[in-house]
């Protein structure tokens, strides 16, 4: 029956657009058996009563499953889950292509569809041959959506993993080097820090600090510098050797004292010479 066949196609196209997340053909032929038991009410009589009957059909019609005979009692539930009050509104209002079965959720497409070619007892007549090519023109294009879901989640997998793996890779790569640098000191070398093994040189040395190694510098100041800015000033110094100018605040790096920062008396007595 061609006809039921479409009522049961389109009753499974129906619960999955209204249940996206339904994973499964039982899934989907359970959401409609609670479906078409509602009372007016909104009570179930047996939510899962007609659940093995319309999966037993979806397996005939798209999984090469054994004949049933529907009753007409499921036929004109499946109708009102569809909207439609008689199956003569249904017949009327549906086309006749078979466009319809592109849409059929879960067909396993390693079975071809069923063509319920109908038997001389029921109409006396086979299926037409420009049905057999649209059936055919059907299944060809689930196999080319289907090769290309396949190519898609290659792809979707293959992206994955590279992120995974440069993603392992770059947190591997921190905490390797921050456990190296949690391992490593510096010490005072003339003029700026440098990196070295902890308790390996005679040198006092200290923890590292990556903002002292790089930015922590003993200079020399001359009239064309700049030494300060909005006020503040850029350089600071120490006395307690003649005088040492620094690029950042903190201690002195051999005699552990407060550095200050540098004032105009400062500059113009050290820098510019002015008694």
């Amino acid at each position: 029956m061609e006809e039921f066949k479409k009522i049961v196609a389109l009753s499974f196209i129906e619960a999955y657009r209204n249940n996206s997340l339904a994973t499964t053909k039982n899934a989907l032929a359970k959401i409609i058996s609670e479906e078409i038991n509602k009372k007016e009410n909104g009570s179930l009589i047996d939510e899962h009563r007609y659940a093995r009957t319309l999966l037993n059909y979806y397996n005939y019609y798209f999984n090469s499953g054994k004949q049933q005979t529907p009753s007409d009692t499921l036929i004109n539930k499946l109708l009102k889950y569809l909207g439609y009050d008689s199956q003569k509104q249904f017949t009327n209002n549906q086309p006749s292509d078979l466009s319809y079965l592109e849409e059929v959720p879960f067909v396993d497409d390693k079975t071809e569809v069923r063509r319920d070619e109908p038997s001389p007892n029921e109409t006396g007549q086979n299926i037409s041959k420009e049905q057999k090519e649209k059936l055919r023109e059907i299944q060809r294009k689930k196999e080319i959506k289907k090769r290309k879901l396949y190519i898609k989640i290659g792809i979707s997998i293959m992206i994955t993993g590279m992120i995974v793996v440069v993603f392992y890779n770059s947190i591997s790569d921190y905490f390797l080097d921050k456990n190296k640098e949690e391992m490593m000191c510096m010490t005072w070398s003339e003029n700026h820090y440098e990196v070295i093994d902890c308790g390996k040189t005679n040198s006092p040395d200290i923890a590292l600090n990556r903002n002292l190694l790089e930015n922590f510098r003993k200079i020399k100041l001359d009239t064309t510098m700049t030494f300060f800015k909005d006020g503040k000033a850029l350089f600071w110094y120490d006395k307690t050797v003649g005088i040492e100018f620094f690029t950042m605040p903190g201690t002195h790096p051999t005699n552990g004292k407060i550095l200050k920062p540098v004032s105009q008396t400062i500059i113009r007595k050290y820098v510019y010479k002015e008694e």
